[in-house]
């Protein structure tokens, strides 16, 4: 039987890795991204947690819960220094472009496991993965709901290689403030 706990667990640290949330927006995304991968509904899940401060209070191992000053929603961000999400950066023109990736758009593509496909919905601004073979849940509904909608793109994985890339290109455009940070050598072949 799978751990469902630790599923929204790790749903709500891809949530927050790039920063703090608002609790009013961190609800809804939660509870879709379980349902997506679970296909089963949150509340039913998890009817010890009437609200979704008693959820966010069962995790505060993990999450830090600040409250508003004054009207205004709660914040929510991760305990502790987490790495932020990837910033990407190039050149368009004479202006440099520059923008945070999102943490399971990032994992798409590093996620070396060539049996997963993984997807991005246009329109919902989703990401999901299902195992290309696998009969056990939630593969086949993941797959059914892709097939039968437009708005997914499917991501292409970068490779080795193509990390390896990135890599080189940061060492060299961050220049000599970042290799004072290393405590060894940083050497990429």
């Amino acid at each position: 039987m799978p751990d469902h706990l630790q599923l929204a667990r790790a749903i709500l640290q891809e949530l927050l890795v790039a920063g703090p949330i608002k609790g009013a927006k961190l609800k809804p995304q939660l509870v879709r991204q379980f349902e997506l991968r679970t296909g089963m509904g949150f509340r039913g899940v998890f009817p010890d947690y009437l609200k979704f401060s008693d959820f966010l209070s069962a995790n505060k191992d993990l999450v830090d819960v600040t409250p508003p000053q004054g009207q205004g929603d709660i914040t929510v961000q991760l305990k502790g220094n987490h790495v932020a999400a990837p910033r990407i950066t190039w050149q368009a023109g004479n202006a440099p472009v520059s923008f945070e990736l999102p943490r399971p758009l990032w994992q798409a593509f590093t996620n070396p496991d060539p049996d997963r496909r993984r997807f991005f919905n246009r329109e919902t601004r989703d990401v999901v993965h299902y195992i290309e073979d696998s009969s056990e849940e939630p593969n086949p509904r993941i797959r059914t709901q892709v097939r039968d909608d437009p708005n997914f793109v499917e991501i292409e994985p970068a490779g080795a290689e193509l990390q390896k890339e990135w890599m080189r290109e940061f060492v060299r455009d961050a220049g000599s403030s970042w290799r004072g940070c290393f405590r060894s050598p940083l050497v990429l072949s």
